[in-house]
């Protein structure tokens, strides 16, 4: 579990719209990089994030959500409890994020995932 995602939301500044974070109220659709075929094209990378909000409603049973737990570490440096990573879920729900990411990206969207990385 990483609170600097929570921090993020809380304090940092969206890359679509140069403004604080404010993920519940976005209407925003940012365009995605396309990816170029061929050899003389510059390649756009698309990083993976994942989906917490079938988490959130209810979509998951309690063994998925402990099983999930072990893929996740907290800050003091051991596995989250189900019940801790689903309020980790929760706040971040609150903030408005639908997905997080699953490593560092410039381009991320917490509503749409990574809409292309330049590299």
């Amino acid at each position: 579990m990483n609170d600097s995602l929570i921090e993020q939301l809380k304090t940092g500044t969206c890359p679509f719209t140069g403004q604080l974070y404010n993920c519940v109220r976005c209407e925003i659709k940012p365009e995605r990089h396309r990816i170029p075929c061929g050899d003389n094209h510059t390649r756009s990378i698309l990083h993976m994030h994942f989906c917490i909000s079938r988490f959130i409603k209810g979509q998951t049973d309690k063994r998925e959500i402990k099983r999930l737990a072990k893929g996740f570490i907290s800050d003091d440096g051991r596995h989250p409890t189900p019940e801790e990573l689903m309020e980790y879920f929760a706040e971040l729900w609150r903030l408005g994020a639908e997905v997080i990411p699953m490593c560092e990206c410039k381009r991320f969207c917490f509503k749409h995932g990574c809409m292309g990385d330049d590299k």
